[in-house]
């Protein structure tokens, strides 16, 4: 695991998963899991499916290695795309096992 390639991420804000600037939007993490959406002033509760997490988490490792600079990863996004980011290492290895 030391491999990771989480960056160094100075104080990120606690309690927001990321913040797209080319949409304006942020995306918040509440205390009882659901998310508040806020952009362009106006903001919105939801409850997300495991395909929306499952695409935020997609998009936040994507932030973390660099591909999609203008997401701003808050602390529930670094955490996130760590979490993708060991969920990909593992399926190849469990994949390099079956080829041996």
């Amino acid at each position: 695991m030391d491999d990771l390639s989480t960056p160094y991420i100075k104080q990120p804000r606690p309690g927001v998963i990321f913040e797209r600037s080319n949409q304006g939007e942020q995306v918040i993490l509440n205390s009882d899991l659901t998310v508040t959406i806020v952009k362009d002033g106006e903001s919105r509760v939801t409850v997300p499916s495991f395909e929306q997490w499952d695409t935020w988490a997609v998009d936040a490792f994507d932030a973390m290695v660099g591909i999609a600079p203008h997401i701003k990863l808050g602390e529930v996004g670094l955490r996130m795309g760590e979490n993708y980011e060991v969920r990909i290492m593992a399926a190849r290895n469990c994949r390099s096992d079956y080829a041996a």
